[in-house]
């Protein structure tokens, strides 16, 4: 629809806004928000993990999203480390990808600080995942079925790629952003 083109343009355009309107409330145990300018995406940057057997959210993040019961609920992760992480359910989140195509993840939540995206797990739902620093700065992820490309960036080392999650409508402001009528 065009209200999903006119989210996208302002999603897009993010990273032109001036400082002041990002939203940042981010250390490593809170999630970090940044908004789109209509108020109704907040930017999920995940790390590319091709050790990780499932993607992976911090327990914490996206609140307004209820957590449910996942198949995995006895399942207990292990860190590089070898610390033992336990599943702590799941989320489903919807939004869109930096092309403006609708992706719906699944992430299993646990105790960690920043989302991974299982390679694995993308390979095994039909997406092809390139990592290339020549191409298009780090590569990317494609849905096999429908062609529907994401791009990938290097950072320190690592594949990153971002996805805009639709926040639901809780009724509850959003820092910077105020409803018509109200100050």
């Amino acid at each position: 629809s065009i209200e999903q083109k006119i989210e996208y343009v302002d999603t897009m355009t993010l990273d032109r806004m001036p400082a002041s309107k990002h939203v940042d409330v981010g250390s490593i145990s809170q999630q970090p928000r940044v908004y789109d300018k209509s108020g109704k995406y907040v930017r999920l940057t995940c790390t590319s993990d091709s050790g990780a057997g499932e993607s992976v959210l911090p327990h914490s993040w996206f609140p307004e999203v209820p957590a449910q019961r996942s198949e995995e609920a006895n399942t207990t992760y292990v860190a590089a480390n070898g610390t033992a992480i336990p599943n702590q359910g799941k989320k489903i989140l919807d939004g869109v990808n930096a092309n403006g195509a609708k992706v719906r993840v699944e992430w299993q939540l646990a105790n960690v600080t920043k989302p991974l995206a299982s390679i694995g797990e993308l390979t095994s739902k039909g997406h092809r995942v390139v990592f290339d620093d020549a191409e298009e700065g780090g590569g990317y992820i494609v849905h096999k079925p429908t062609s529907t490309k994401t791009p990938i960036r290097k950072k320190s080392g690592t594949y990153e790629f971002d996805i805009w999650v639709k926040i639901p409508d809780t009724g509850k402001e959003r820092p910077g952003f105020n409803r018509q009528g109200h100050p």
